[in-house]
């Protein structure tokens, strides 16, 4: 796969993410709140699943989302309590 083609793809994933978020953004907010809460600015791979697992089980709307494959991508996520970023590879 080319450089071109792995951008291309990661673009497509936030474009999807950007979509999806608008028109459910109540189930998006309660999973970054919930990963805000764990109250550490750095969080593992392990933990954002662990976390997005419980928020699927609490808000089965999330499952098979861009979120979840946006989830599943993330090797890390950093939080300073208001913002979350994650390191997708």
């Amino acid at each position: 796969m080319t450089t071109e083609e792995i951008r291309s793809r990661g673009q497509a994933l936030v474009d999807a993410l950007r979509s999806w978020s608008r028109d459910e953004s109540g189930p998006a907010i309660g999973f970054l709140h919930r990963l805000v809460a764990v109250g550490r600015p750095v969080l593992l791979r392990t933990e954002l699943e662990e976390a997005f697992d419980a928020e699927v089980a609490r808000e089965p709307r999330l499952a098979n989302t861009p979120l979840e494959r946006a989830v599943a991508l993330a090797q890390e996520a950093a939080t300073d309590g208001h913002r979350v970023l994650f390191a997708l590879r």
